[in-house]
């Protein structure tokens, strides 16, 4: 079974509040069905180049029931060498060393955040 990734906010930071943090935008994603969970993408607005091939464009978190915990869905790169979007899987580590970068990103802006997995 793979593992669950997801962000535990703090509390006072809860990312529907968050529009802007240094380069990330948080932006709400619209859903079809009215009773999901509120999606958000985090996106950066300079290019993140893991590699020639790869761009990492954005992730998707999604409100878990318990308030400052936030699913991470996807996250979505750019492949050059086959010049289409892609998804990552969570548990590789380009996907981990990004999730970190954003803590680390956020920290600098007094947004805490941690990363959590469960199975």
């Amino acid at each position: 079974m793979n593992p669950i990734f997801a962000f535990k906010f703090d509390p006072i930071d809860n990312p529907t509040q968050l529009g802007k943090i240094g380069h990330w935008v948080i932006t709400f994603l619209d859903s079809q069905d009215k009773n999901a969970s509120i999606q958000l993408a985090i996106t950066s607005v300079l290019p993140l180049q893991h590699s020639q091939e790869l761009q990492i464009r954005k992730i998707i978190i999604s409100q878990s029931d318990q308030a400052p915990i936030w699913h991470i869905n996807s996250i979505e790169c750019f492949d050059h060498s086959n010049n289409k979007m892609i998804s990552l899987p969570l548990s590789n580590e380009i996907s981990q060393n990004f999730l970190k970068q954003i803590i680390e990103d956020f920290r600098k802006y007094d947004v805490e955040i941690q990363l959590i997995s469960h199975e």
